[in-house]
């Protein structure tokens, strides 16, 4: 692994040895380093004499190198229902650090193998039951995804009197928000709530004057 891809010639001497012992981890190698050859290999793996944590893991390699079969099996291991019913139960008391540390997991992996799109409900959601624990995760989470339709949430944490400069926040505890939107926008206001909303109201306005189906 730490030879990276410069390592490859080595690494696929050992995959295609059906003898080799340490075949599955060769695989696994290239994946994280990201070779998309590999896909096929990892596909093999998807069967019934495959442990079920590593079936689990080639999933997560991939959906992390795009493979749009992978990502949909990998998103369907997720129980999001039942994070979110755990989540409303957490939500009427303190989560205790293992429910800290199993969410912020969770959102590890989603940034790691599939900042998806279509999960942004979900962890705006998640967020929401778990409050402040979650909220740089979540912030890190869904400046990886990129998607516009998170930015009026993350405006929603911004502080009614934020008042920092761009690239800035007044609240350390802001700094993850301020990037988030940065990262999804391209646009800097730093922490200031307002600029962020009128920025906001203006670009959709002119997003749909531009979309021929918002005519």
């Amino acid at each position: 692994r730490h030879g990276g891809i410069e390592a490859k010639p080595l690494i696929q001497d050992i995959i295609d040895d059906p003898a080799a012992p340490l075949q599955y981890s060769a695989v696994m190698a290239l994946a994280e380093v990201g070779d998309t050859s590999i896909v096929p290999v990892l596909r093999s793996y998807l069967r019934n004499d495959v442990p079920a944590s590593e079936q689990i893991r080639v999933l997560q390699q991939l959906s992390a190198l795009g493979d749009t079969q992978g990502r949909t099996l990998y998103l369907d291991t997720i129980d999001t229902a039942q994070w979110l019913a755990k989540g409303v139960e957490i939500s009427q008391r303190k989560p205790n650090r293992v429910e800290v540390i199993e969410a912020r997991r969770l959102l590890t992996d989603l940034r790691d193998y599939a900042p998806d799109e279509q999960l942004v409900p979900f962890i705006e959601e998640l967020s929401g039951y778990y409050g402040e624990w979650l909220k740089g995760d979540t912030c890190r989470t869904l400046g990886k995804i990129g998607s516009e339709g998170a930015v009026p949430f993350l405006i929603s944490m911004l502080p009614e009197n934020g008042k920092a400069p761009e690239g800035d926040a007044s609240n350390p505890e802001m700094v993850p928000v301020v990037h988030a939107l940065m990262q999804i926008t391209g646009e800097d206001f730093g922490d200031r709530r307002g600029d962020w909303q009128s920025w906001w109201g203006t670009h959709t306005q002119e997003a749909e004057t531009e979309d021929p189906r918002g005519k």
